[in-house]
């Protein structure tokens, strides 16, 4: 890989580092949840300073490119990321209907005192 590429892309996961980093201490995103890509940027930048590392492990595991690796690494970790965030998902609808059915029931508690 070209060095001007290379540079270019230790730049921008720097970059997408601290904004994340930033995010958490906004409280934009919970600590939780920006762990995965803080992970991602630091292993990205590790394989960007020792391509050979790409090139060696993208070897080991058959793969005939180390663009292919990175892709199926890729495609990977959006399914897991897209799972997750599908739990989360309903484990949040099943509060708010929980929290739904108790305003309920609270409600009716409260009219049944008013009107007696």
């Amino acid at each position: 890989m070209d060095i001007r590429m290379r540079i270019f892309i230790g730049i921008i996961m720097v970059l997408a580092f601290l904004y994340v980093c930033t995010a958490i201490k906004r409280r934009v995103i919970d600590i939780r949840h920006a762990l995965v890509w803080l992970v991602v940027c630091i292993l990205l930048l590790i394989l960007d300073i020792f391509p050979s590392l790409l090139e060696g492990i993208s070897r080991l595991l058959g793969f005939a490119l180390p663009v292919n690796m990175l892709f199926f690494l890729g495609f990977l970790l959006a399914i897991v990321i897209i799972f997750g965030l599908s739990a989360k998902v309903s484990k949040l609808n099943e509060q708010v209907k929980q929290m739904t059915q108790d305003l309920a029931l609270l409600k009716n508690e409260l009219e049944e005192k008013t009107k007696s």
